[in-house]
């Protein structure tokens, strides 16, 4: 988008996860023992209960009602399956 993302916008989740995934993957997050599924799209969407979120922290702050960081509260499968926190899958993927 041509947009300079500074590191405060990353660490708060408000940078675009536009192309993270190829296919619309499920996000995970247990959070005062009920667990949440969202689903990331390909377009960097999140949807969660209906509703389409920009960034993560929109959508985890739609369930915590507190300030939140997105990347370190949501919780993605990497390559093995294993369940990593969306901001290590988001270095990962973009270096």
């Amino acid at each position: 988008n041509g947009r300079t993302v500074t590191r405060r916008q990353a660490r708060e989740g408000r940078c675009s996860l536009n192309g993270l995934v190829k296919q619309s993957t499920p996000l995970y997050k247990t959070y005062k023992r009920k667990d949440y599924k969202a689903t990331l799209h390909a377009d960097g969407i999140i949807t969660l209960k209906g509703k389409k979120y920009d960034t993560p922290t929109a959508a985890a702050k739609s369930i915590s009602h507190t300030s939140v960081s997105g990347p370190d509260f949501w919780f993605i499968a990497d390559l093995n399956g294993d369940l990593v926190k969306l901001k290590h899958f988001m270095k990962k993927r973009h270096g």
